[in-house]
Formats: structure tokens, C-alpha cells, sequence
């Protein structure tokens, strides 16, 4: 018999509640039983563990990011404590093979956490009910698991697409132009490929093939990912290496185009635009190949961007643009241009091969290996030739290939890439995208996440884009954060946006980053601080950002701010107020000014004066709404204007064949007011504002996006009355002209539907009791075909049917069939979509909804959003009162949850109901 060492083995982490003697007894005998197969290794963490720079919470999640596999042991009697949702979370979040174990033997109900479990990806349960079983069941488990895979393997019905139906590049000999490098020199890369594998896993390959050219591209590698200076690459060898292998003239050229590269790294734009104008004239003198002269025209070209961008200075189109639009030769980079092409068609062959292939083949790695070495030739052509363009766009490259990665696979390390490489570019619509279509980056966002993103956003060469890439990581990653690093951090940032206010020659292109960052972290700021800068940026006539700095105020408000910065805000905004020229000119003072009103009431005085001498009426109206109380009369006076308002577009709208769209919705502003102040609606006012809404609904030339409002309104007030009168004078008006009601006119700008007024047609119809349950079905079923924004408004419709526990009242097939088209929404790609279905649950539960919501609701508060989770907690006084149980554990999660807001919120919930461990 010969003794085989597995050397590379699995790494199991085993979880249970630690310190009890029945648990502790358990994981160490399934330890035993698994180690004995020389196939694994398993950590169990002790609290009795030797001293460690780490705490106990990092040490066990460090320990899961390296685990191939999790066993979870959960007694249903004593159900999880903190630490496993923590770590159950964890595993989620890092996509970690995980089996669940249950034990029934005390409690046959089942957990919470196994409820969760049904119908869940990648995760496999199991019941016992002993509770010794867990050893045999947990070792049983993970042997029949690594044979299953084995044997799918063995009957190719496991896909490696690293090596499946890949080819080497060729590169053809007629692409290659005089002054191009020889192909050989490609043939030895790995120390390139290998770094740039390590960028987007933790996977690392043997270097077999390498070459000098290989060193100093992985060098200067470490330049572009942050992880050195342009100081410690050595230029002087690299012009040795490469005066060998060009021709004399190329190498001239060379020389000065990474001259511009070493002053673009030190931020020396001017040295580099000289540099760059000097090697195209160079290269001109010695008629070098086109495609060379339009390398470094594209070069010269986004330096002069960035140059003028520096100094306030844009042009359409600068002086190298001009000069390439005039060639006649199309652009074109011999060999770098097959390597480009190469990488691009390999992405979309994969996504070709992932939609295409059998469902019943399981894939496993992926195309790294592939996409690294196409990158690393990509980059050693651009080293080779000087060209500082190629080299910038690597780090575009990475975010291509990391999107494609985050399409195919939910290993969360991708979506960690993409979100760096975006942030780092800065650019906002790019990273808003990227955040909208793989909303989970957030719900799985850890401090250490966050950090890495953040201190590569820093290590951008040019310094003003420096400053809008930290902007951006600190906008959307401030409440990752831990909080010694946030303090660092925020200390950095407000230095930074104060040295910028204070320059007299500040970057415009900066302003439009820095409040949206700051007010993105209003909630974890020192809000003194922040009240502080706008003072300075105010005081300093920072005119072309008014709007974003009153917009901040509007969103943080003076609440947490001494009485003293905010008396200075307010004299600020009482001299914009009372200067016309500036008051017309900031679209979000009104904003602010109800903002200020609300939160520092007592220094408001003057405040309130100037706003009814100042303002136009249509702001004073709004002011009026939004700030004061019922008793002066006011609300109902405005409700009384926006009917007057409803009838006269009822009266005009078609009149002589002209039909108006209007900016304001005078339907919705009347529900906002009730809803807002909490009025208490006379019968004699809600018959009017349900008539009115009728005469909408009843003309023939009405758009379709003001009867959908009119119905939304008639419902309110009609369920908000709950009057058996009204509900038959709808049925009779309504019911009777359904036809009447559904002719509508399109406006050429609506995105409504037909189908969105038919559903909310159908909830009118669920209110007055004669809804047909066919009809229903029929439209619902449509919603698969159409687009975000009709599942947006269709949820909102529901939403406003359901609230004030209207859900107890209506039919219980009506009230399933629609909780089922909000629970497929709740899963749906598009966050506002998920963001209405998650209000719209918490308004439909009911006795019989109970469980089902809040299962899911309790699943949403893995990985969604903190919006999301947000509106989740905000409820969880109703949610504890209707079910502990599952409420207790969505506490437990938010508890532990990586978003610093959400996290607070949790614990103060644990505390309030005592429900620590």
C-alpha cells in the first residue's frame, strides 16, 4: 500500500454556536472525521484561541474567504446566534459552497434560516434528528458533494472554458508594418499575465515563459495598478533593452514618447505635451509609419484634453484631432490592433457559448487565463512602443473583461473589480450603470472592499483626476467604511474640497464631484464640518455650484448643526433670497430654504419673512405646504387651488386640436398634502376631489398620464373615506363607462401604456368589488414584456391601493394573485423596481400573507441595497409585533450588515427589544 499526500487540499469551515459543550463536541468529531481522509482541512474557531493582531469577527470571516467550502450547524431549538448570521452572511456574500445542517430533535419547526433556504442557488440542506448526527450527515454530505462533482466531470458535463475551444493569436506577416516588433518577443509574457490574474483573482499561475521585455512590463504594471512610483521604474535599462531591438530612428522616438509617459506619472502635463510634440515631430522628420504618427497624435490629443481641462479651457476639437480628421490613412496599430480585436471577439464568443449552451452542463473556471494574456501582449506592444494612451486604457480593458465576469459568474471578487476599474476612470454615469446592473455590489460591500477601491482611486497620476476618482470611491463606498478609516478619510476629503474652494484657479470640472460625495455621506459626516465648507464655498462665491450646494443642505438639513453655523447658513440664504439676479439663478433653494425651516424652526424668523416677500407665489404655495400646519387653513386652501387647477386643464386640454403635457401633477401634489399633514378629509371636500378626478377620467380627450393620476387619486380618497356611497357612485360612473374611461390621447413624450392604465383601472375596479379575475390575470401576465418604468408605476399603483392595511379588506385570490406579481418583482434586475415591490410587500401583509412575506423580506436584507433594507427597518416596530421570530433575525442581520447605517439601525432595534445574544 502506498501513502498518497493530497497537497492541495480542500479548506473546510465549520460554524455552529461556539462555546457550549454539545456544539463544541460535534464540530470537533466531524473536524476528525474529515481530516481523516487527507482529502480536507478544517478550521473551527475557539474563543480559547492564542493571541492575535486580529479580532475574534476577522479573525472567522478571514478564515471563510479562504474556505472552499462552509458547514453550517443550526439547532432549530436554539436557532443562530449573532455570530453565525454573521458568518452565514459572509458566505453568502463571498458565494461559498455551503451546506446546511438542521437538527429537528427538540424543535420540528423549521428556522427561519432554512425557510430561506427553499428554492436558494449553490446552497444544499440537509435535516437531523439527533442531534449527534450532524457528524455522520456533515461528513456524508461533503464526500458525496466532491463525488458528484467528480463524476460530472467524468461524463463531460463540466465545462473549463480555459481550455475549451481557445487558440493561440496568430499574428499573419501582413500585419507586420515596418517598425513593428517581432511576435517572438510576445511568446513570453507570463510575468505580465500573471500579475494581471492576480488583479481580478486570487489565483496564481507558474511562470514558464519570460523574457526582458516581460520584467519591465510587469514593472510598469505596478505603476499603473498604484502599487509603486514612477521613481522606482528604471527608464535607463528600459532604453538599453529597447535600443537593441529598434532600428535607430524608432528608438529616438521612442525615448521622448516615454519621456512624456515619465512626466504624465509625475503630473507634469506641460512637460508632456512638449515631449509628445516633440516626438511627433521626430517622427515626421524621419518618415516613420503612419500608424506611429497617428499613435502619437492620439497621445498628443488626450493630453491636450486633460491639459485644458486643468485650466478651465475646452475646445470641440484640439489641434491633434484636426491633424488625425485630415489623414488619409484610416487609423491602424499593427499587431496591437489583432491583439485588441482578439480580446474583444474572445468576450463575445463566450457570451455567445453561455447563451447558447446545453442547461444541463455545469461550467466551472472561467476565461482569466485567456483575457490576462491577450491584455498582457496588448500592454507589452504599448511598452515596447512608448504608447501612453495603451497603457491608460488597460485599466479599461480590466473593466470590460470584469463586466463580462460579473454578467456570467456571481463570484463577488469580479463585481469588486468592476466597481475599482470604474471609479477609478470616474466616470459617474458609467459607475452609476454598473451599480444599477449589479445592484448586489453594495449588499455584499465589506470594509476591506471598500478601502482597496478607495486607495487605488488614489493613485491616479494626473491630480485633478485624482481628486474626481477619490471623490466618486468616497461617495459611494463612505458607509463601508470602518470607522477608523472613515475618520481618516473624511478628514482627507474635507481638506481636500477646502484647498479646492480656496484656490482662486480651481478645476470646474472637480465641482461638479464634491458635493454629491458629501451629500452621499451626509448621514456618517460631521455634519458641522460639512455645514462649515458650504459657508466657505458660499462666502468664497462659488456661483457655478450653488445648486449642488443648496441641494446638499436640502438632503442634510441643519438638525445636527450648532446654532451658530447655522445661523450663518441662514444669513447666506436670506441674502440670495433677497438678490433677485442670484435667487433666479439657484433652481434648489427652495428646497433648502423648507429644509431649513423644518429642522431650525426657531432661527427661521427672518428666514420665513423673506420667502413670503421675495419668492413668487408658485414657491410661497409650496413653502406654505410643506412647512406649515393644518390649523392656518392652508392645506385645504391649496388642495381648493389644485382642483381649480384639475378643471381648468379638464376644460382646455384638446380644445381646437392642441393638446399641452404639463411639468407639475396636480393629482398626485393634492395626495401628497393629505399624505404629508395627515388631514383629516370632510366628506363634503372628498366628494369634490373625487368628482373633479372624475371628470378627468370621464373626457374623452384627457392624456393618458393624467387619467392614470386621477385614478390613483379617486382610490386614495375613496379607500381613505371607505364610504359605501361613494364606492357606488364610482361603480355606477366608472364601472358603467369603462370604455370612456380608457380613451385616451398619447402625448408624444409619455412612456406610459395602455397596459398601465388597464391596471390601474383593475385596482379602481378592485375597490368598488366587480374586478374580473381573468382581466386581472391577463394583464399581469404582460408585465414580463414591458419595461422598468411600467413596473414602476404599476407598483406604485399597488402601493397605493394597499396602504392603511387595506390589504385585510379586499378579496383574498384578488389580494394572492397580486402579492405574487410583487414577489416576482422583488427579485426583478432594476432597483427601483425592487425598491416599490419591497414598499408594496410591507402594505399586503396580512394573516394570510404573514409568512411568505416575510420570508422574503428577510432575504432581501442579505444583499440588497441600503435603501431597501432601509424601508425594511423602518418597519420593523409593525414587523415585531406581527412576527418576532423572523423579525429578530432581520434585526440580527442589520446588526451585522457592511453598510454603516443600516448596521446602527440594527443595533439600536437589538437594544430597544433586548434581543442581544
Amino acid at each position: 500500500m502506498v501513502d498518497t499526500e493530497v497537497t492541495d487540499k480542500i479548506k473546510v469551515f465549520i460554524s455552529s454556536q461556539c462555546g457550549i459543550p454539545k456544539y463544541d463536541e460535534v464540530r470537533e468529531k466531524l473536524k476528525q472525521l474529515i481530516e481523516e481522509t487527507g482529502l480536507a482541512n478544517v478550521y473551527l474557531f475557539e474563543k480559547n484561541r492564542q493571541g492575535s493582531t486580529l479580532s475574534a469577527e476577522q479573525e472567522y470571516l478571514y478564515e471563510i474567504d479562504d474556505s472552499d467550502v462552509c458547514i453550517f450547524l443550526i439547532d432549530n431549538k436554539d436557532d443562530v446566534t449573532q455570530a453565525v448570521v454573521n458568518e452565514i452572511n459572509r458566505a453568502k456574500a463571498k458565494s461559498k459552497k455551503s451546506i446546511y445542517l438542521f437538527c429537528n430533535e427538540k424543535e420540528k419547526t423549521p428556522t427561519q434560516i432554512q425557510n430561506e433556504l427553499m428554492g436558494a442557488k449553490g446552497y444544499r440542506f440537509y435535516v437531523v434528528e439527533n442531534f449527534t448526527d450532524f457528524v455522520a450527515t456533515g461528513y456524508d454530505s461533503l464526500i458525496n458533494d466532491i463525488v458528484k462533482i467528480y463524476k460530472l466531470y467524468t461524463k463531460n458535463r463540466l465545462i473549463d472554458p480555459e481550455f475549451d475551444d481557445y487558440e493561440d493569436v496568430k499574428i499573419e506577416a501582413g500585419f507586420q508594418a515596418d517598425e513593428s516588433m517581432n511576435k517572438s518577443i510576445l511568446k513570453g509574457l507570463d510575468k505580465s499575465k500573471n500579475f494581471i490574474v492576480n488583479q481580478m483573482s486570487n489565483f496564481k499561475s507558474d511562470i514558464k515563459k519570460t523574457n526582458e521585455l516581460d520584467d519591465y512590463s510587469e514593472d510598469f504594471l505596478h505603476l499603473v495598478f498604484g502599487k509603486r512610483s514612477i521613481r522606482e521604474f528604471n527608464t535607463s535599462l528600459l532604453f538599453d533593452y529597447l535600443e537593441n531591438q529598434q532600428s535607430s530612428n524608432l528608438h529616438k522616438v521612442v525615448k521622448l514618447r516615454w519621456k512624456s509617459i515619465q512626466s504624465y506619472w509625475q503630473d507634469d502635463l506641460s512637460s508632456c505635451l512638449k515631449h509628445l510634440k516633440d516626438a511627433l515631430n521626430k517622427a515626421k522628420e524621419y518618415s516613420l509609419p503612419k500608424w506611429l504618427i497617428q499613435d502619437i497624435l492620439i497621445d498628443l490629443r488626450n493630453v491636450q484634453g486633460s491639459y485644458g481641462e486643468e485650466r478651465n479651457q475646452y475646445s470641440l476639437q484640439n489641434d491633434a484631432q484636426k491633424e488625425i480628421d485630415g489623414m488619409s490613412e484610416p487609423l491602424f496599430y499593427p499587431i496591437l490592433d489583432r491583439f485588441t480585436n482578439s480580446l474583444y471577439q474572445e468576450l463575445d464568443k463566450q457570451r455567445i457559448k453561455e447563451r447558447t449552451q446545453s442547461p444541463y452542463s455545469v461550467t466551472f473556471g472561467n476565461h482569466i487565463d485567456i483575457f490576462a494574456e491577450l491584455v498582457a501582449s496588448i500592454f507589452a506592444i504599448a511598452i515596447y512602443n512608448g504608447s501612453l494612451t495603451h497603457i491608460l486604457i488597460t485599466v479599461d480593458r480590466l473593466e470590460s473583461i470584469a463586466f463580462y465576469l460579473s454578467e456570467k459568474y456571481e463570484e463577488w471578487q469580479f463585481r469588486v473589480l468592476l466597481l475599482k476599474m470604474a471609479i477609478y476612470r470616474g466616470n459617474k454615469k458609467q459607475i452609476n450603470s454598473y451599480i444599477n446592473t449589479f445592484n448586489d455590489v453594495f449588499g455584499k460591500m465589506n470594509s476591506n472592499d471598500a478601502l482597496d477601491i478607495y486607495e487605488f482611486s488614489k493613485t491616479k497620476p494626473i491630480k485633478h483626476q485624482r481628486m474626481i476618482s477619490t471623490l466618486e470611491a468616497f461617495k459611494h463606498l463612505g458607509y463601508f467604511f470602518s470607522d477608523y478609516d472613515y475618520a481618516n478619510i473624511q478628514r482627507e476629503i474635507l481638506n481636500m474640497v477646502n484647498d479646492w474652494i480656496e484656490e482662486e484657479n480651481r478645476v470646474f470640472v472637480n465641482g461638479n464631484h464634491i458635493f454629491e460625495a458629501l451629500k452621499a455621506n451626509h448621514l456618517r459626516m460631521d455634519n458641522n464640518k460639512v455645514a462649515e465648507t458650504c459657508i466657505n464655498a458660499i462666502t468664497k462665491k462659488v456661483y457655478r455650484f450653488y445648486d449642488d450646494i443648496f441641494d446638499l443642505l436640502a438632503s442634510m438639513g441643519l438638525k445636527y448643526v450648532s446654532d451658530q453655523n447655522s445661523k450663518q447658513i441662514i444669513l447666506l440664504v436670506n441674502d440670495i433670497i433677497k438678490d433677485e439676479d442670484k435667487r433666479d439663478k439657484v433652481h434648489k433653494l427652495l428646497d433648502a430654504v423648507i429644509t431649513i425651516s423644518r429642522t431650525k424652526p426657531e432661527l427661521c424668523d427672518d428666514l420665513h419673512q423673506n420667502v413670503m416677500k421675495y419668492l413668487p407665489d408658485h414657491s410661497k404655495k409650496v413653502y406654505q405646504i410643506e412647512t406649515m400646519t393644518d390649523s392656518s387653513g392652508y392645506d385645504e386652501k391649496h388642495i381648493l387651488d389644485y382642483i381649480e387647477e384639475i378643471k381648468e386643464r379638464n376644460n382646455t386640454q384638446g380644445q381646437n386640436g392642441l393638446y399641452a403635457g404639463f411639468g407639475s401633477d396636480p393629482y398626485k401634489t393634492i395626495l401628497n398634502i393629505i399624505n404629508h399633514n395627515k388631514l383629516e378629509i370632510a366628506g363634503d371636500l372628498a366628494n369634490l376631489i373625487i368628482e373633479t378626478a372624475l371628470e378627468t377620467l370621464l373626457n374623452k380627450k384627457q392624456l393618458i398620464s393624467d387619467k392614470i393620476s386621477a385614478i390613483q387619486l379617486i382610490v386614495f380618497i375613496a379607500k381613505y373615506k371607505n364610504d359605501i356611497a361613494i364606492k357606488d357612485n364610482l361603480y355606477k360612473r366608472i364601472v358603467n363607462n369603462r370604455e370612456v374611461v380608457k380613451n385616451v390621447k398619447n402625448d408624444f413624450i409619455d412612456r406610459y401604456t395602455a397596459t398601465t392604465l388597464e391596471f390601474n383601472y383593475l385596482l379602481l375596479e378592485v375597490l368598488c368589488g366587480v374586478v374580473d379575475f381573468r382581466a386581472m390575470f391577463y394583464v399581469i401576465s404582460r408585465y414580463t414584456e414591458l419595461d422598468d418604468f411600467e413596473k414602476i408605476e404599476a407598483l406604485k399603483a399597488v402601493n397605493n391601493l394597499m396602504n392603511d392595511e387595506y390589504a385585510e379588506k379586499i378579496d383574498k385570490d384578488i389580494l394572492f394573485m397580486t402579492l405574487q406579481f410583487v414577489l416576482s418583482m422583488s427579485n426583478d434586475k432594476n432597483h427601483d423596481v425592487r425598491f416599490f415591490a419591497t414598499k408594496a410587500l410591507l402594505q399586503m401583509i396580512t394573516i394570510n400573507t404573514e409568512k411568505t412575506i416575510l420570508t422574503q423580506l428577510s432575504k432581501i436584507m442579505d444583499f440588497d441595497s441600503g435603501y431597501i433594507k432601509n424601508t425594511i427597518i423602518n418597519d420593523f416596530d409593525q414587523l415585531i409585533v406581527i412576527n418576532p421570530k423572523i423579525t429578530k433575525l432581520m434585526m440580527q442581520k442589520a446588526s451585522v450588515d457592511n453598510n454603516y447605517v443600516i448596521r446602527e439601525k440594527g443595533k439600536e432595534y437589538l437594544q430597544k427589544y433586548q434581543l442581544e445574544d
